[in-house]
């Protein structure tokens, strides 16, 4: 089976456990099963985040996937996704746009203009990815 990302723009991976209702992680005994999902942005994550009120999901991590332009090399990367921030172009007014920062730092924009992420206006922390996430190295 293949799949093709039409669009380069940043994917997500978010990695979780789910329990099964009535199971609880203190007990000797539960059921529980991974998923892993490919979710197309970043509010579609924060849905999922959001959709858990039981709290039998635990959430093991959030990737971003980002293609060559975002991230300065000729391919795809994956990084541990820490949080996302709005920011604002100085040019456009004050229209909000997304900076993801990752466990290790990098940080990335989808804006498509020349504009140095350090020249971008820093806003509100939109997104800080669920704990515990499990370490990834």
């Amino acid at each position: 089976m293949a799949i093709e990302l039409g669009l380069s723009r940043p994917w997500f991976i978010v990695s979780v456990e789910e329990m099964e209702a009535g199971s609880s992680a203190e007990s000797e005994e539960y059921l529980s099963f991974k998923r892993t999902m490919l979710l197309d942005s970043i509010s579609s994550v924060e849905q999922l985040i959001r959709s858990d009120t039981s709290g039998l999901v635990k959430f093991e991590y959030i990737q971003i996937c980002t293609p060559g332009y975002m991230n300065g090399t000729n391919g795809w990367r994956v990084e541990i996704l820490d949080s996302v921030h709005e920011a604002h172009h100085p040019d456009f007014g004050g229209h909000a746009i997304d900076l993801f920062v990752t466990s290790e730092g990098h940080k990335y924009t989808h804006c498509m203009t020349e504009l140095p992420i350090a020249e971008l206006l820093p806003g509100e922390i939109r997104f800080k990815a669920p704990r515990p996430l499990v370490d990834q190295s």
